[in-house]
């Protein structure tokens, strides 16, 4: 209902600043029929750089869109009322963070993937990952693993756009089965985050950035995968002796908490294992 443009902005100096793409023209002059709008220009949540331009997704109008350099706007896909907000991108493809609608429930808070240069985009729409409520975005983070930011509960009766109730978003992992790992919690009306080495910043409504060290969140699944180990040292028999000890295999994790191994082993230069099975379970302690 304001007078200024609802768009992109070029910064050209300290007080200074270009229009490059009216985004509120183009989506007032292109209203979705399939949902309820109260506001014709949209409500644009994020942008990302992306080809020659910029992909931006519109919250309420549950679209993206992309605005060219030379001001041109176009829409990329359109969903059903799913709320897309945050984005994140990798090579040719794009994911993207859903809040879902009200009351923003957290198998409709989603992760989703989609190649914006694809024949029939809505061909390439890929579920990637849901479980936690309002997703706000979506990142890579150390070891290009994938992440989103849940606003956290919503804090209804009232209307689409409420804020989340205080200290209630979190910062979860992205894993290969379509569910996500809590990594931190209690975070406070967080809207976005992005990650510098193994840092993640995040910048909430109330105005603050809280930085999270990601060495610190082990958990079983980011463990998983096979590995070798080695070990060498030497052995008191019930005499008083003193022995070589030596052994070598390999433990591969599921990264739910078991395992299973071979190895050899040999002590005062005989061998008292060969490449023997063996199965046991481990834990993280962080």
């Amino acid at each position: 209902g304001g007078e200024d443009i609802v768009g992109i902005y070029r910064v050209d100096g300290l007080d200074s600043f270009t229009v490059v793409a009216d985004l509120g023209e183009f989506a007032a002059q292109n209203v979705p029929t399939n949902t309820n709008i109260d506001v014709p220009t949209g409500v644009q949540y994020a942008m990302e750089p992306y080809a020659s331009g910029f992909l931006v997704p519109d919250g309420h109008h549950n679209r993206v869109l992309f605005a060219d350099l030379d001001g041109t706007v176009t829409e990329v896909v359109a969903f059903g009322n799913v709320v897309p907000t945050g984005l994140a991108i990798s090579g040719e493809t794009v994911y993207l963070a859903e809040a879902g609608p009200l009351p923003h429930l957290p198998q409709d808070g989603k992760v989703i993937s989609f190649e914006p240069q694809s024949p029939v985009v809505s061909d390439s729409l890929s579920d990637v990952a849901a479980g936690a409520r309002l997703l706000v975005d979506v990142a890579f983070g150390p070891g290009g693993r994938l992440y989103a930011l849940a606003q956290g509960e919503w804090a209804g009766p009232g209307e689409a756009g409420t804020p989340p109730l205080p200290n209630t978003g979190m910062l979860v992992a992205v894993n290969e089965d379509g569910s996500v790992t809590t990594v931190s919690s209690g975070l406070d009306q967080p809207i976005s985050v992005d990650f510098i080495g193994e840092t993640a910043y995040v910048v909430t409504l109330t105005g603050n950035v809280l930085t999270i060290n990601m060495q610190e969140t082990c958990a079983l699944d980011t463990i998983s995968g096979t590995y070798l180990f080695q070990a060498q040292g030497i052995v008191v028999d019930e005499d008083g002796e003193l022995h070589a000890y030596a052994e070598a295999g390999t433990w591969a994790l599921d990264g739910a908490g078991h395992g299973d191994g071979i190895f050899s082993a040999g002590l005062g230069g005989e061998t008292i294992a060969n490449r023997e099975f063996f199965a046991a379970t481990y834990e993280v302690v962080s």
